[in-house]
Parts: structure tokens; sequence; C-alpha cells
């Protein structure tokens, strides 16, 4: 194999690797996000239930928490959006990768696929002469 092309495949290999554990980094970012939103909207929810007692103290509660509990939501849910974005981004890096690693593939594919097309050239060459040496003199 030439060696250019080895070192290419080497590079590209490691490239795929590392968008490949950069995209499960960027999957667990985006799960824990998640699972920040679902937190943040269970407790708005329990806070909510806890209006169910009707007293003016639940109510004065609620009403001071909503401001947070809202804002954590919103915090929750843009940090999702951003780790959404992330991980498409690593996926789309990752099928980058992945086509620079294919195409170095099929050139080390192609090259050997010519090597031996020049080897057998050479061979029926060699035949070629050695029939002719035997036919005309030997």
């Amino acid at each position: 194999m030439n060696p250019t092309l080895h070192t290419l495949l080497r590079l590209r290999r490691f490239e795929a690797d590392a968008a490949r554990r950069a995209l499960a980094e960027a999957i667990a970012a985006e799960a824990a996000a998640d699972v920040r939103l679902e937190t943040a909207r269970a407790a708005l929810h329990e806070e909510a239930k806890s209006t169910d007692e009707d007293t003016l103290l639940a109510l004065q509660n609620f009403a001071a928490w909503l401001p947070r509990g809202t804002a954590d939501i919103q915090a929750a849910s843009h940090a999702l959006a951003v780790a959404a974005r992330a991980s498409a981004a690593a996926r789309a890096a990752l099928a980058d990768r992945r086509a620079a690693l294919e195409a170095v593939e099929k050139r080390i594919e192609a090259a050997a696929r010519t090597d031996r097309q020049d080897a057998a050239r050479r061979e029926a060459h060699a035949l070629d002469e050695i029939f002719r040496a035997t036919r005309s003199g030997g």
C-alpha cells in the first residue's frame, strides 16, 4: 500500500473515531438537558398541585415560586434546543468523517486493483516473451 494513502487512512480513521466520541458526548448532553427540562416541568406540576389546597398561603407560595419555576423551564428548554443542535452538528460531522474515510478506502482499493492489473499485464508480457523466444529459436 502506498505509504501516503496508509497515513491518510490512519488519519481518517482517527477523525471518524473522534467524531463518534463527540457524537456520543453530544447525545449524552442532550439526554441530560431533556432530563433537566422534564424535572423543571415536574416541579411546576408539583407546585401547581400544592395550590389544590386552595388556601391563600398556598397560592401566595405558588405565585412567589412561579417566576423561578418558569425561568427554570425556559432555561432548560433553551439548553435542550442548544444540545439538540449540537447533536445534529455532531451527526453531520460524523457523516462527513465517514465519507472521507470511505473515499480513502476506495482510493486504496482502486490502487490495489491497478497494482494487480499491472502485475497481470507484466506476467502476460513475460509469458508472451517466453513463448516468442521458444517459437523463434528454442
